[in-house]
């Protein structure tokens, strides 16, 4: 009950064009202040730009690139020592046909702070000769390549933000290693389902079979397999928030252990800002997660 956030629009107000299908899956419409969709991502972006750049004066010494395709996305890069206890693999978000494994440097900032080594994943993006199923498999062949860099690493986690989160997901259930302990999820999208006629499926030529199969499933993981962390904003679009509560439901209906946490105040993109602030929750609970210790 109680007054509608002002980050809950009815309808969408920004752009007439747009259905309500697009609005409810675009979190640039959603903002924590009411702020409009292109005020919103320029901020993100000027908010990514300048954590890349702190991370970029800090490292020069601990990272490392790594390119294995012809391809310049098709790489990863690591941040923090090989021989290390707790590792985070990184995979970014852009509804899969945008983003750049740099803007990981975020999450970097503050996981290497707490001992944890970052590696961020890159893929080819998708287009309509690239479906969102074609990515999930590059993403397991590069982590694999990641695995084998860290032979005695105790803690392994995937994650990632937005369309990132979904891959995680995808991803570790395809490739069902024993050494991946956690997928931390967030701001994710799980259920691609209506997205096909929308703003989003239509330049990558998304198709009905397409969405169907990359849709991540509580039954794609078995009790004592893996366990998540759901992070969301209550700000975030209604559609990204019901996804991660029924997939986190669907998973502890399965008896896997599962996390959900909503940050008050916190939309799509400021719950990747408050990554690189060492106070915030999602911080916290991400460093928590990822450590050792947590085991």
């Amino acid at each position: 009950g109680g007054a509608r956030p002002v980050c809950w629009p009815t309808m969408c107000k920004h752009d007439p064009s747009f259905t309500e299908a697009d609005c409810v899956y675009s979190p640039s419409h959603w903002t924590v202040d009411g702020a409009e969709p292109a005020q919103a991502m320029n901020r993100f972006v000027a908010g990514l730009t300048a954590s890349v750049a702190r991370v970029k004066a800090m490292t020069p010494s601990t990272l490392q690139v790594h390119k294995f395709g012809d391809d310049e996305r098709e790489a990863f890069d690591i941040y923090g020592p090989l021989k290390t206890d707790s590792l985070f693999i990184w995979i970014h978000g852009g509804y899969w046909q945008e983003g750049v494994r740099e803007h990981v440097a975020p999450v970097v900032e503050q996981m290497l702070a707490g001992g944890i080594t970052v590696v961020s994943v890159g893929y080819r993006l998708s287009s309509p000769n690239r479906p969102v199923s074609a990515l999930i498999y590059d993403v397991a062949a590069t982590i694999e390549k990641v695995l084998a860099l860290f032979p005695d690493t105790g803690r392994i986690v995937v994650g990632g933000h937005s369309a990132g989160g979904h891959l995680a997901y995808k991803v570790c259930a395809l490739l069902k290693s024993s050494r991946i302990t956690g997928i931390a999820l967030v701001a994710g999208i799980f259920d691609l389902t209506e997205l096909q006629p929308t703003v989003i499926g239509t330049p990558i030529g998304m198709t009905a079979e397409d969405a169907l199969e990359s849709s991540c499933r509580a039954d794609e993981y078995s009790e004592g397999e893996i366990e998540a962390l759901f992070l969301v904003g209550d700000c975030d679009t209604p559609r990204f928030r019901s996804q991660a509560i029924e997939l986190h439901d669907g998973l502890k209906a399965r008896k896997i252990k599962s996390q959900w946490v909503e940050l008050p105040n916190v939309d799509h993109f400021t719950i990747i800002e408050g990554l690189s602030i060492e106070s915030t929750k999602q911080t916290k609970l991400l460093k928590k997660f990822c450590s050792i210790q947590s085991l």
